[in-house]
């Protein structure tokens, strides 16, 4: 019996023990986290300080989308635009898996869909990052031929041609815009 009343003395004194070690343990990390904000920081000795120079401008990689921004200039046919409608619109690259790419683009000038659709839109492209993110391409299928009109892009140039034939959501049309922007 007493060997059993010193093994449950040994057990009471290791847990009051660990107990212990990890309430000052605690305490102290506590301690040292709250108070690691308030503590005063002694200047380092040195020039002064000026402004810091931030991380300066954001450059986005050659798959982030492109926003055109362009002007209807002139419309010939069943166009449901007129001349000065405002066009807005991202072109993004997109993989074929073979190792090449082409763009997609969904073309809305004054929020109507001029060329591209749920499974259109797609061109060859070229895409340039520098001094500015230019896209030059496009394709000459309308309607009757694929699911969307033709549609030519050279912000190099800031032109933007879209034509569809008579099979087209809108009937036969062709449109010329000035591109304003490319970003």
């Amino acid at each position: 019996m007493q060997d059993k009343k010193q093994g449950t003395v040994i057990w009471v004194l290791v847990g009051c023990l660990g107990l212990f070690f990890v309430l000052v343990c605690g305490g102290a990390g506590a301690f040292v986290f709250f108070a690691r904000d308030s503590q005063p920081v002694a200047p380092v000795p040195g020039p002064a300080p000026g402004p810091v120079p931030g991380p300066g401008p954001i450059v986005p990689g050659p798959d982030a989308p492109r926003r055109v921004l362009a002007v209807v200039t002139s419309v010939t046919g069943a166009a449901p635009v007129a001349v000065g409608t405002a066009c807005e619109f991202p072109v993004e690259r997109r993989d074929r898996g073979d190792g090449t790419f082409w763009c997609n683009a969904q073309v809305y000038c004054g929020g109507q869909l001029l060329y591209g659709g749920p499974t259109a839109g797609f061109f060859d492209c070229t895409l340039y990052e520098q001094p500015q993110r230019h896209v030059v391409g496009g394709e000459h299928n309308t309607t009757s031929m694929d699911s969307d009109a033709a549609m030519y892009l050279d912000t190099l140039q800031g032109t933007l041609t879209v034509t569809d034939d008579a099979a087209g959501r809108y009937g036969a049309y062709s449109l010329s815009a000035r591109v304003q922007s490319v970003q």
